[in-house]
């Protein structure tokens, strides 16, 4: 039994998310293990909306997620992140004041 997540087409993922974002400003801020399972936290501090429900989004950004953005690809000159409002670890979300939570989609230059 395969209990990986699915990861979505960048078209799917562009269906479902609520924001997308194309930056190469975002970095890790941290790691934690919650329930054996790895969970990361992401400040971006700038960017290029690509879709959005708002006009504006006020950088930076705080997201959380469960996979790797891959931000250390050197072969990646930006990536497109796609944003949901958060449903995981609301005390973690509360407590560092996260503002999205990532899709899990294929990464997109």
């Amino acid at each position: 039994m395969n209990s990986r997540k699915k990861t979505l087409t960048p078209q799917e993922a562009l269906g479902k998310s609520l924001i997308v974002l194309k930056t190469i400003d975002i970095e890790l801020l941290n790691n934690f293990k919650i329930e054996d399972k790895n969970i990361k936290i992401f400040k971006i501090n700038s960017g290029t909306i690509v879709k959005s429900a708002k006009d504006s989004i006020r950088f930076p950004i705080k997201i959380i997620s469960n996979y790797d953005l891959k931000i250390n690809d050197s072969n990646v000159d930006s990536i497109a992140v796609y944003l949901i409002r958060p449903q995981l670890y609301k005390l973690l979300v509360k407590d560092i004041e996260i503002d999205y939570q990532t899709l899990p989609a294929q990464i997109s230059q």
